[in-house]
């Protein structure tokens, strides 16, 4: 993998998320090439600080989700589209 092709100068970065964890070799790599990573113990993290919580049952309600990526996109004042699922 040491032909990743990132461009350091770029402005957009690359963002890998995982429900799981990374090994010791995924760590090192993403930290040689800039790609940031999270892992389901971070994006836990990340969503109950910002008040994104599991309902009783211990789900997390994506409509939750969608509502805080809409209030961070406001605040940054980048436009964000979410995908709201219609039931008809």
């Amino acid at each position: 993998m040491k032909s990743l092709p990132l461009r350091s100068c770029d402005p957009v970065f690359a963002l890998f998320l995982t429900t799981g964890s990374f090994s010791r070799d995924a760590v090192t790599l993403a930290n040689g090439s800039g790609v940031v990573i999270e892992d389901i113990g971070n994006i836990c993290s990340l969503l109950a600080d910002n008040g994104v919580r599991v309902d009783a049952n211990g789900q997390l309600s994506p409509d939750a989700v969608r509502d805080w990526i809409d209030r961070q996109a406001q605040m940054t004042g980048i436009a964000a589209q979410t995908a709201h699922a219609q039931n008809t």
